[in-house]
This record gives C-alpha cells, sequence and structure tokens, in this order.
C-alpha cells in the first residue's frame, strides 16, 4: 500500500514528500500533523473509501487532535497518470519545462464543484501542457474544490497575462468555486491568484541570505522529536518588521516555519533575503505587484461600468441634442401644455445625468480606495489614475449637459 503524505493538520501542507499510487490501483491516504504551539501530534491512514484505518496519536496536550478525510478519486488520478501526469500527495501534478524555479512567486487557481471537473481538466489540460507551464489537478472527492486547478508561474513572467487569457477563453461559466485566500483576477473572476511560496524553503538558502540562524533547543510547550530542529534568528535586521519568533525545520515535511511569538507556526519564506511569514490567509501578504498585464477582476469591473455609463451619457446626448431640435420652434409658446410637456422631457433627462452622475463618482470613489491600497505596484498606480481622470472627464461632461437643460429649456 502506497501513502500519500500530508500535513494539512497544521494548515502547512508540504510538498517532496513520499506519495504514490501502488500496481493493484488502490490508493490510502496518510498525514501528519504538527501542531507546535499546542504539542500535538498526529498520525492518521485513510483508505479509498475514507474510512480511518489507525491512528496513533502523541500529545502532551489535553487538547483533542482534529482528524478529517482526504478521499482520493481513484479513477481520475489513474486517467490523469496515463496523460503524463504524476501522483503528488491528494494533487496529480504536471512537471513543464518553460516554469520557473522561484521559492516565492504568483500561482493562479481555478476551483470547480465535482460536476465540472472533466470539462475543465479536458479544456485546460492541453493549454497548460503545449505552454510548458507546470501544474497540478486536486483528486479528491470533496463537492467543492477551491483549487482544484494550481498554475505554477512561467519562467519569464511576462507571460502570466497571456497564460491565464488561454485559460479564462476556455473554462466557461463552470469554474464557480472561490479560494477566500486569493483574490480574483482577469475579467471573468473565474481565475484566481497568491504571492507567496512554491518550494519550501531551507535552512542553508536562510544562511545564504546572510541571516544568522543558532540551533536551539524546543521551548516549552513547543513539540519535541527527533526530525525537528528549533533555531533562534541572531540577523534582526533581516526579519520583516513588526514580526518575532523563531524557526523550525520540520525534516519529515522538508519544510521551514515560522513560530510566531503569537499564534500558531506559519511558513516561512524570503522576499528580497528578509526573513518573512506566508500566513496563507492573504492573497498578497507582502504587496507585490500583479505580473504585467494582470488586472484584478475589481479593476476590471470598474473598466466596464465607466464604458457602459459613458455609453449610456452619449445616448442622452443624442436625446438631449434632439430634444432641441424638436423644441427649439415651440420654446415662445406659453401654453400651459406645452411648457409641462416641455418640463417633464427636461426633468427625464436631467434625472438620467444625475444617476449617471451618482454612480460615477461611486466608481470614482471605489478607483480611489483601490489606489490607496496599490502601493508601489506601478501599472496599478498608473490604470487607476487614467480611470479616475477618465470618470472626471465624464463627469464635467455631464455637467455640462445639465447646464445646457437649463438653458435651453
Amino acid at each position: 500500500m502506497v501513502q500519500f503524505i500530508d500535513n494539512r493538520p497544521s494548515a502547512i501542507a508540504q510538498r517532496n514528500l513520499v506519495q504514490g499510487i501502488n500496481n493493484d490501483n488502490s490508493v490510502s491516504a496518510s498525514q501528519q500533523g504538527l501542531k507546535t504551539m499546542g504539542g500535538r501530534h498526529s498520525q492518521f491512514v485513510m483508505s479509498e473509501t475514507g474510512d480511518v484505518n489507525g491512528l496513533v496519536s502523541k500529545s502532551n496536550s489535553s487538547n483533542s487532535i482534529n482528524v478529517f478525510q482526504l478521499v482520493i478519486d481513484k479513477d481520475l488520478a489513474l486517467a490523469l497518470v496515463k496523460e503524463g501526469y504524476s501522483s503528488d500527495r491528494n494533487f496529480m501534478s504536471y512537471k513543464g519545462d518553460r516554469s520557473s524555479n522561484a521559492a516565492v512567486a504568483w500561482k493562479a487557481h481555478v476551483g470547480v464543484k465535482l460536476k465540472d471537473r472533466m470539462a475543465v481538466i479536458n479544456a485546460v489540460s492541453p493549454i497548460l501542457k503545449s505552454e510548458g507551464i507546470s501544474h497540478k489537478w486536486e483528486v479528491t472527492t470533496n463537492s467543492e474544490q477551491p483549487k482544484f486547478l494550481t498554475i505554477y508561474p512561467p519562467d519569464v513572467e511576462a507571460r502570466w497575462s497571456g497564460i491565464l487569457a488561454e485559460v479564462e477563453a476556455v473554462i466557461g461559466d463552470v469554474a464557480t468555486v472561490s479560494e477566500n485566500s486569493c483574490e480574483s483576477v482577469m475579467e471573468s473572476g473565474r481565475i484566481q491568484m497568491r504571492h507567496g511560496q512554491i518550494t519550501a524553503l531551507s535552512v542553508a538558502t536562510i544562511r545564504g541570505a546572510g541571516i544568522e540562524l543558532t540551533a536551539k533547543e524546543a521551548s516549552d510547550g513547543y513539540m519535541q522529536a527527533e526530525d525537528i530542529q528549533y533555531y533562534e534568528i541572531g540577523s534582526r535586521e533581516k526579519i520583516k518588521p513588526g514580526q518575532a519568533g523563531e524557526l523550525a525545520f520540520v525534516g519529515r515535511a522538508g519544510a521551514c516555519l515560522f513560530i510566531m511569538s503569537k499564534g500558531p507556526p506559519v511558513t516561512a519564506i524570503l522576499i528580497d533575503d528578509i526573513l518573512t511569514s506566508d500566513p496563507r490567509t492573504t492573497w498578497n501578504p507582502n504587496e507585490v505587484a500583479l505580473p504585467d498585464g494582470v488586472k484584478r477582476t475589481v479593476e476590471h469591473d470598474i473598466e466596464k461600468e465607466i464604458v457602459r455609463l459613458n455609453f449610456n451619457f452619449e445616448t442622452s446626448c443624442l436625446r438631449i441634442n434632439a430634444l432641441k431640435e424638436t423644441e427649439l420652434h415651440s420654446m415662445s409658446e406659453t401654453d400651459p401644455a406645452l411648457v409641462e410637456s416641455r418640463n417633464a422631457k427636461k426633468g427625464r433627462e436631467t434625472g438620467r445625468l444625475n444617476i449617471m452622475e451618482t454612480k460615477l463618482l461611486d466608481i470614482r470613489s471605489r478607483a480611489s480606495e483601490l489606489l490607496e491600497q496599490a502601493n508601489d505596484d506601478e501599472n496599478r498606480v498608473e490604470f487607476l489614475n487614467d480611470k479616475i481622470e477618465e470618470i472626471d472627464g465624464i463627469v464635467e461632461r455631464i455637467k455640462g449637459s445639465k447646464r445646457t437643460l437649463d438653458v435651453t429649456f
């Protein structure tokens, strides 16, 4: 029986763990959990039906152990093996020859419901393979899979926008499940991205960045095991400001964890040779610019709304011009019925213009909020400033049209 091994009970899913499918086509999943802050250690094995076959626990804490089930869809896994995919815990992975080797970078996800998996695989797999992009498919039987597809970064970051556009064009309306820790990108919002760890950080890499590490004994309350080594960080200036803690290297997972002074352990990563945490709860914890040409869906929405409202305004201008032509000959008339008719027409057009102006100012407010969050992302700053300028121009024209209505009628 070949096992899939993971350490998800600690919310840190690492790679390079033992995995596989054996000759009799049966699949089991074995998970090892490390709760260093709570001092818990659990291991359990599950069959393909999801039953817990055995449970071994070691604990110096009275807290209960959280056990949850991952059921592997062996038929899907085997079908993907035939298409060149390799088993990777509860995923099937493809290694592309034009992918980046970056340890920390952007990655993309597509989430689906169980019934839509094959439609997405059949549509997307040929694209990613032809582009030489590493990716993986989740092969559990969960009814909803927010990270059903994970797309790893291309060798050249500028390729992201073209690859995602190809994927977006073929996934249609079936990608309906969102991942809370990611941000929707592209026009449809059916692709999501997150910046963070791609490959596990090693002690050697940390030291190579000029960060001093000193081996130490486990602090009170931390898990003690032969394959867990704790380190004190000596180079405090090489830690992201506002963070404090120490490191633990977990041999079985090949993972460096940042043991924060408050809260559970989180993955440790290096950003520009600065040691920081990757909490996996936010889409861009280190405020890195999105790849060129990739925009958040909310920005696409702003762009679409501006185009729609500008079209409505141009249509309103045509109506106002037509109104001026048809009503010009009767402007001197004082007949109450004609006056009432003119005022009603003027009121309708003024009301439409007021609604457009209000909606545009609301969009401007949203764009301004996004601008405040853009930080040093030059592409986003330029895009949002352009949209705000475009909105201001349309609003001024709307005000001019309202003045024309007041003077003419």
